[in-house]
């Protein structure tokens, strides 16, 4: 197959996204290759490769150990990160988990569920991710897409998450009362809009929670006056003029 361009490859019908996996990542794996449909275009291809790329350099990120996660977001990987198919292994993370001091209850009740199989972990999608997928199906305006872009770096550095789909109800609750701290209602309940509609992209394509539904709706916001108006001098009646 002809290369296009880096990473895009011409085949029979459509385009494919391709990537070599680097040699220490190929262990968990399980792939030498990385492989995704194009499309049907290059222009297609083209659009979908940085999003591609992203989630490739998470993986290898990821198994690197390089990606910076909460305990969540570390449970959730533990299929990425361990060989479960390996009995001594699925009995250590077991044993692991009464040790562990990080581990509230139903933490602890989620992870051995992950580790016996009984249920799957949420998806580590980034940031960079949402906003691809979210422009591809909204094409928003620059404008907009520059303020998804920085009002979820923003969050995502309150949260201290790897994931926007790692974020909490209540860490939403929490930032909104910040933001009404710091600036009015009328500039927070514009922040919290762009984070919401992120939000309601990420509800539809990966099922996540919708952190901020409603959340906007309970800010007062005030509306603007129209200002009094002023008469000229001329027009004042004269019987209403004191003379001195």
């Amino acid at each position: 197959m002809p290369i296009i361009a880096s990473y895009i490859y011409k085949a029979r019908q459509s385009y494919v996204l391709q990537r070599a996996v680097p040699t220490d990542v190929r262990q968990w794996t399980g792939k030498a290759t990385w492989k995704e449909p194009g499309g049907m275009t290059p222009n297609e291809a083209r659009s979908r490769l940085p999003g591609f790329l992203e989630q490739t350099d998470r993986e290898i990120a990821l198994h690197r150990g390089e990606l910076e996660l909460s305990v969540d977001e570390q449970i959730d990987t533990i299929p990425d990160r361990f060989d479960l198919e390996d009995p001594v292994m699925v009995e250590l993370l077991l044993n692991g988990i009464e040790v562990d001091a990080r581990l509230d209850k139903s933490q602890a009740t989620r992870m051995a569920a992950i580790v016996k199989g009984e249920t799957k972990g949420k998806s580590i999608i980034t940031a960079s991710e949402l906003i691809e997928r979210a422009s591809s199906l909204k094409s928003p305006a620059k404008r907009t897409k520059d303020a998804w872009i920085k009002e979820l770096d923003l969050f995502m550095e309150y949260c201290k998450c790897a994931s926007p789909l790692s974020c909490s109800r209540e860490q939403a609750v929490s930032y909104r009362s910040l933001l009404l701290e710091r600036v009015s209602a009328n500039t927070t309940k514009t922040r919290l809009s762009y984070l919401s509609g992120l939000w309601s992209v990420a509800e539809e394509l990966w099922a996540s929670e919708h952190i901020w539904r409603g959340l906007t709706k309970r800010i007062k916001v005030e509306k603007n006056k129209r200002p009094t108006e002023i008469k000229s001098v001329d027009t004042w009646e004269k019987a209403n003029i004191l003379i001195c």
